[in-house]
């Protein structure tokens, strides 16, 4: 949910299913996308190494990320695929970066508590649908 809204903003509404151990939601904007769908699970029990992948598709380009492939980002485009090195590190360790960059007091919070508020809501409506 918080990937999806820093990308495309709150959605107009949300549609879930399956359960709170896996489930998918499609995600409803009036002026966007026509489809943005998520999936998430948490069924392996830790037996099963992290992971976490996307796919965006453009009208000219489809950009595919997956945590566990090296380089993780891949860009197609005009029947070409090219591999995308973005560099070191991943979205958390920026994440704590900059966490602990505030308590030292020498940033300013990259994400707002007004956006987490929004990111939370974004979940319990996700709850929400899944428990209609």
């Amino acid at each position: 949910a918080d990937l999806v809204q820093w990308i495309l903003g709150v959605p107009d509404a949300v549609r879930s299913v399956g359960t709170l151990d896996h489930h998918t939601t499609i995600y409803h904007y009036a002026r966007g996308p026509r489809q943005v769908l998520a999936e998430g699970g948490w069924l392996a029990g830790g037996s099963v190494p992290f992971r976490m992948s996307y796919v965006a598709e453009f009208e000219q380009a489809t950009i595919e990320y997956d945590l566990r492939r090296t380089p993780p980002l891949e860009i197609s485009h005009a029947g070409q695929t090219q591999a995308i090195d973005p560099g070191t590190g991943t979205g958390y360790d920026g994440e704590v970066r900059n966490a602990l960059a505030v308590v030292r007091g020498t940033a300013q919070p990259a994400a707002t508590l007004k956006e987490a508020a929004s990111v939370m809501r974004m979940l319990r409506d996700e709850r929400r649908s899944l428990e209609s």
